[in-house]
């Protein structure tokens, strides 16, 4: 009986994404707004 391969190759492909994805996010530098929102934006 063949084995398939696929299914394990592509959850490790999503799991080295992911780590890939989460260590870029985390080394993003800081945003800081420009100015603040004008008083006709609050509800």
């Amino acid at each position: 009986m063949a084995k398939d391969i696929g299914k394990p190759i592509f959850d490790l492909f999503l799991l080295v994404a992911s780590a890939i994805g989460f260590y870029m996010a985390t080394t993003l530098p800081a945003v800081s707004m420009a100015g603040a929102f004008p008083a006709s934006f609050q509800s």
